[in-house]
């Protein structure tokens, strides 16, 4: 199941490579297991990161008022300026 999941993944991050690739803009593209704040910091630190942006899925009023634990934690965990978009 893991295995599936990570090659769907590489499959979404190969479109979005052509896309981004296509607009010059320097991405980088990483799959990886674990938990996602973690993963998300950890690779920050290891890149040396300057920004990280992640996104923010509230659907009613009081979830858009909270941040998710994916956020949370790379706010307060993150070695750079985070982002965190709606």
């Amino acid at each position: 199941m893991i295995e599936n999941s990570k090659r769907h993944c590489h499959d979404i991050l190969r479109l979005l490579h052509t896309v981004v690739g296509a607009a010059k803009i320097p991405t980088r593209f990483e799959v990886a297991t674990g938990h996602p704040g973690e993963q998300i910091v950890r690779h920050a630190e290891d890149w040396k990161a300057d920004l990280i942006v992640v996104g923010h899925r509230g659907r009613t009023f009081l979830d858009r008022l909270l941040i998710g634990s994916v956020a949370r934690h790379a706010i307060t965990h993150a070695p750079c300026a985070v982002l965190v978009a709606r």
